[in-house]
């Protein structure tokens, strides 16, 4: 994903009045992680990393202006550091299509999906 797909969506959540909720990106199978931190990587991409230890997660709002500081071009990811698996953040084919990514789990919290590649060695 692009970091201004990724915004997009936030926007969307934010001005439906969900600025405040917590974002947890959710894997294919049913665990999710909240971001704690966000940086450029070695390859000049944006990581979001999970660390559940760090108890500095991010809502919304914040997490967009986080991303405000990052070119709209740059691939985004998950990093969950405490299984050393990276993970693909969910996208339309479409790209001109950024709505509807992300959505309210049954539990309130404000959710996107994300995926690992189950026939790659995903450590780093």
């Amino acid at each position: 994903m692009k970091v201004d797909q990724l915004k997009a969506n936030l926007v969307q959540a934010i001005c439906e009045g969900y600025a405040d909720y917590c974002v947890n990106f959710c894997d294919q199978d049913g665990d999710s992680v909240t971001i704690d931190k966000l940086y450029l990587d070695s390859d000049g991409d944006v990581c979001l990393e999970s660390n559940e230890y760090d108890n500095n997660d991010f809502s919304a709002q914040e997490l967009l202006d986080e991303l405000d500081r990052y070119s709209d071009k740059r691939d985004v990811y998950v990093y969950n550091d405490d299984i050393d698996t990276s993970f693909d953040i969910d996208e339309e084919d479409d790209d001109d299509d950024y709505d509807n990514l992300w959505y309210i789990g049954n539990d309130g919290y404000l959710y996107l999906d994300m995926s690992y590649d189950e026939d790659e060695d995903n450590t780093d």
